[in-house]
């Protein structure tokens, strides 16, 4: 069944099943952006898509850092799902949504300033529904024992130390062909 749409998601987002089929959305669980050409699962590490009233479900997956820098397949004991990726923080950056702004803002300001506004999380819920409020980690390495990662609290990007950091994860891909 395909739900209305607002603007918003029909002029940046395409929502699509896992099966890659935006016509029967069999299972709505993937997030096309437009703009850039990524994938991305719309719940956050841990959390499941209802199927029925489209939101994610469960708090999530927070772990203390990426594996590597380089391609990270594992966080601890949780495997990346085959096919899928930690981001870079510039394609995390790229769904930061400022929906106070004049008009309302994707990816981050110039001068990577917070977002303003009350609205939280700063991202689209209606892509990623029910996304926490918090950091979320990139595989850009920002220098010793620190990487780059982005909250959704405030629309911020910033380097955050490895061995102190606790925080979430969402995969994305390169856009998949059948």
């Amino acid at each position: 069944m395909r739900r209305n749409r607002s603007p918003l998601i029909l002029d940046r987002y395409q929502i699509i099943g896992s099966d890659n089929n935006p016509l029967i959305e069999s299972d709505c669980s993937v997030v096309r952006d437009k703009s850039t050409g990524l994938e991305w699962q719309r719940c956050s590490a841990g959390q499941i898509l209802d199927k029925v009233n489209q939101s994610c479900d469960g708090a999530g997956y927070r772990w203390p850092r990426p594996d590597n820098s380089l391609g990270v397949t594992s966080f601890l004991d949780a495997p990346v799902p085959a096919g899928w990726r930690i981001p870079k923080i510039t394609e995390l950056r790229s769904i930061v949504y400022c929906s106070s702004g004049s008009p309302a803002l994707f990816g981050m300001p110039a001068d990577e300033t917070a977002c303003s506004g009350a609205l939280l999380p700063f991202i689209s819920q209606e892509a990623f529904p029910n996304t926490p409020s918090w950091q979320f980690w990139s595989t850009t390495a920002a220098g010793n024992n620190f990487w780059w990662i982005a909250h959704f609290d405030t629309g911020k990007v910033m380097g955050a130390d490895t061995t102190v950091i606790i925080t979430f994860a969402l995969f994305a891909r390169e856009k998949f062909y059948q």
